[in-house]
């Protein structure tokens, strides 16, 4: 438990690279499922990419977000991002991909 306790310390405080240690730690160690891990990897790769476009990474962060996209497909945020960073670098088709993919996921047409 001093695992998760510190993993969910690091996500409130946004301290995503500890974050993202911890919980490969944590998997390690057998005290959180991999899928769960999966999903938690997804969440703190997308806020990784955020950071990275913020700062001005945009290589980075267009790679953040298309790995986000795909550890966390049942989620639209990471998406929408994906498209977004790809929208921004004028492919409107990739994006659009993204988003069905998404959509399809998400409502499992």
């Amino acid at each position: 438990w001093v695992v998760e306790s510190l993993f969910d310390l690091e996500t409130r405080e946004a301290r995503w690279e500890a974050a993202r240690e911890t919980l490969a730690e944590a998997v390690k160690r057998r005290v959180i499922p991999r899928e769960r891990a999966r999903h938690h990897r997804g969440v703190i790769v997308y806020e990784l990419s955020v950071a990275a476009l913020a700062s001005g990474d945009r290589s980075r962060g267009r790679s953040l977000a298309a790995q986000a996209q795909t550890l966390t497909p049942d989620l639209a945020t990471p998406a929408a991002h994906h498209a977004r960073t790809l929208l921004q670098d004028r492919r409107p088709g990739p994006a659009a991909k993204a988003i069905e993919a998404a959509w399809r996921t998400i409502f499992r047409l």
